[in-house]
């Protein structure tokens, strides 16, 4: 659980720097449901914005990763799980 959360906090960085809102518990992106599935390419991807996010943000750098990489950007559909409705898949607008 520690690998999802440290992977969605960097998504949500990396969104909220790209001016995209997102919800908490909307799942989407590059990510690793366990510490077993964690391979050495998803490491060093949230590394990269990791170092990126952090400090003196460089907003040229920011906007490269996000628009460049499939699994850091906002898909057209995102797992939704909200408490009040349970899991459920939803298409956002364009």
């Amino acid at each position: 659980m520690l690998i999802d959360a440290f992977a969605v906090s960097v998504r949500l960085d990396l969104a909220a720097l790209n001016k995209v809102e997102t919800l908490l518990w909307d799942i989407r992106g590059t990510g690793a449901d366990s510490e077993e599935k964690m391979t050495d390419k998803i490491r060093d991807l949230y590394d990269e914005v990791s170092a990126v996010t952090s400090g003196e943000v460089t907003f040229g750098m920011a906007r490269m990763l996000f628009t460049q990489n499939a699994g850091l950007r906002i898909p057209k559909t995102v797992l939704s799980r909200a408490r009040f409705n349970g899991p459920s898949h939803v298409t956002l607008r364009a």
